[in-house]
This record gives structure tokens, sequence and C-alpha cells, in this order.
């Protein structure tokens, strides 16, 4: 929706009032008298949703209305001449109907949350998951069952491709399943997934994998994520396989930078963005790596008008009105093999505690060079 072209002929009150109350998608008539009643012109509320009805957004209607309940009239009841609500007689009273130009709201609603799958990354510790889940039943009323998948402890795993895709159809399987329980209990839509670190790589090889092709998601939350900013959503979106995507960036998440080194095909989508159209990328400045689920920030998130909850519930039309929206930038390349090879090396070569260490002094050392690298590859 071209919200910025309308914004040059009308009010930004106005043009506010009205994007508000689409958004909300309570209900699907938009009527000019709650419009109007906020102090705007009749002519100058119309002439907006006439351009909304051109756009296609609505679809402009007369209808009939009793002038002594203020009911609703059909066609088919005018030709009794007598209000079905309240038994007015119009040809006894000697008045009629009253036209009211109303508006319809093409697409979908606010919608539900059928149920949500979390999937953190490897090494967690299982704090945050009982703080989400207990957010997310309260939330949404215990009516969207939430699954927790978090992967094991590991050291070397998460460097090799091929124990990446091991893990993907793990979690494939026991998303099958969920699947399979969700429809026994009437649950027949597919579910919404949040997505952490190392989990939205994983998820991203799960939505290659050609054995899972019918597996089939909703609207799907990216935190803190390390995918490749060129992975192409847009085809998965075309496919059906997930209704859309948000990629909820941070802004002083320095686990990013490095897991673009550390592991194959990842890349820094949770500071840079995601380049695919179809996906919304926010960004939170203050927020490091964790802050996603960090008890303040995870209520923020997910409370009403919160950036998830806004995502997870508002029609498809008004997903990308979020604060922190941005466009990366399209010029993303992955760091040199002169760097990457020789610190996966060091990461199998090397036990865990002198690796560390000497990545921690590699870092001072270089802090600088690494920083202007890094800083090359992120947007803002």
């Amino acid at each position: 929706m071209e919200w910025e072209k309308l914004a040059a002929r009308h009010k930004p009150a106005l043009l506010s009032a009205v994007r508000d109350r689409i958004a909300a998608g309570t209900s699907r008539v938009v009527e000019l008298r709650p419009i109007t009643d906020l102090g705007f012109s009749t002519s100058e509320a119309a002439s907006l949703l006439d351009e909304l009805a051109e756009q296609k957004v609505l679809e402009r209607t007369e209808v009939l209305r009793c002038p002594s309940c203020n009911g609703h009239i059909a066609q088919d009841v005018l030709v009794n001449q007598v209000c079905p609500q309240c038994n007015h007689d119009f040809r006894e009273k000697g008045d009629e109907p009253t036209k009211v130009i109303t508006y319809l709201l093409l697409g979908g609603l606010s919608r539900d949350v059928p149920w949500l799958v979390a999937i953190h990354g490897f090494n967690s510790q299982g704090e945050w998951q009982r703080d989400f889940a207990w957010l997310a039943a309260n939330k949404f009323r215990y009516h969207a069952p939430v699954l927790m998948y978090q992967f094991p402890m590991s050291r070397y795993g998460v460097m090799l491709r091929w124990r990446h895709l091991q893990l993907a159809a793990e979690l494939a399987e026991k998303l099958v399943l969920a699947v399979q329980h969700a429809e026994k209990h009437g649950i027949t839509e597919p579910p919404d997934v949040v997505l952490h670190s190392f989990g939205s790589l994983l998820f991203a090889a799960l939505l290659d994998l050609p054995n899972y092709k019918n597996l089939r998601f909703g609207r799907v939350i990216i935190a803190g994520g390390i995918i490749d900013p060129r992975y192409d959503f847009d085809r998965h979106i075309v496919a059906g396989r997930c209704q859309a995507v948000l990629n909820h960036c941070a802004g002083k998440d320095e686990a990013v930078g490095l897991a673009q080194i550390m592991m194959p095909t990842a890349g820094p989508c949770g500071t840079h963005g995601l380049l695919s159209k179809a996906v919304v990328n926010i960004r939170s400045s203050n927020y490091k790596h964790g802050s996603f689920f960090e008890g303040e920030t995870l209520t923020e998130n997910l409370s009403v008008g919160g950036p998830w909850d806004h995502f997870l519930r508002r029609p498809m039309a008004y997903l990308a009105d979020l604060p922190g929206h941005f466009t990366p930038a399209a010029n993303w390349k992955p760091l040199s093999a002169l760097i990457v090879v020789p610190l996966r090396v060091l990461c199998i070569a090397l036990p865990l505690p002198v690796l560390l260490m000497a990545l921690n002094g590699w870092f001072q050392d270089t802090k600088n060079l690494l920083g202007s690298i890094l800083r090359s590859h992120r947007v803002g």
C-alpha cells in the first residue's frame, strides 16, 4: 500500500486515523461517522476512503439504516416498509430509510495465532524458553500451544555443513510429528515460528530439504538470525511454505558477525537484514544477541502493539508498518576465504578454552581492522 503517496494529498492526522482503523482489523466495515467524529470533514474523509477503494483496499457501498434505531435494513426487507429491528413503519411515519456510505475492508482481518514453535540455537541454558512459553501462553490465553526446540551442546558440529543438514532433518521429523499431533486435536493451520541464532540457520536448511516440502509454516519471526542476507525467502513465500517473514535485527549483535566466520553458509542477517523483497526487516538499535528474550524486551515484543504482536496478528497489508523498518543494502558479500578458512582450522585444532583465549587476544590486536570489515557488511 502506497501510504507515502497518499500523505502528499491528505492530512497526516487523517491518514494516521484511517490507517490505524484499518490495521486494527476488528471489523470489515469502515464508516465515515467515527472518522468525522474525530474532527475531520465528511468530504476529506470520504476523499481518502474513495482513494483506498480505487486501490482495492476498501470496497465502497451504500447501506440503508433505520432513522429510528439506526439498524441496517436489507433491500429485500425494505419492500415491507417496516424496520425488522424496531418495527418502525415508514409508511405510517412518512419517512424513508437513511442512505449511508460505508466501506468494506478487503482481505484478511486481524488473525489469531493457531500455535507456535520456538527454535533456539545450541548451548542454550533454557531460561528464555521458560519465560517465552509462559508469556506466549498467557498472551494467547492458552488457545495456542507453544512448542520449544533447542539443539544439544556442540563444539565442532556447528562448523560442519553435513551436521547442519542432519540437525535440520531431525528438526523436520519433530515438526512432522507435531503437525500430526496438532491435526488430531483439531488444529489444521500451520504453526507460526520464532527463530533465534543457530535455529534460524537450521530452519533455512530445513526449507531447502527436498524430503520435507510438504511442511508449511505461518508467520516466521527471526531474531538474532545468522542466515546469509542473500537467502531467498521470496521463493518459499510464493510457494506457500511461509506466509510472511519478520527479520528482527539488533544494533549491537557481535555474535552474528562471528557466526559468518565460524559456520558454513551463515551470514549476518541479524545485523545487515535479509534482501528478499517480501521480508520485513526491522532493527532495535540497543539490542544485543540475547536481548530479544530478556524479560523486559520479550514482554515489550509480545505486548499489544509490540513488533512481534503486530506481525503475528495484523492483516498482511500492514505487516511493514513497524517502527525500525528498513531496507538493507543490496551489495552485501561474504567475508573472504582468507579470513574464514584459517579461523575454522583453529576452531578444529585447538581445545575450546585455548581457542577462546586466542580469539580474545586476536580480537584485541585487530579490533579496528575486524570492526571495519564487519561494519562494511552492515547497514547504518
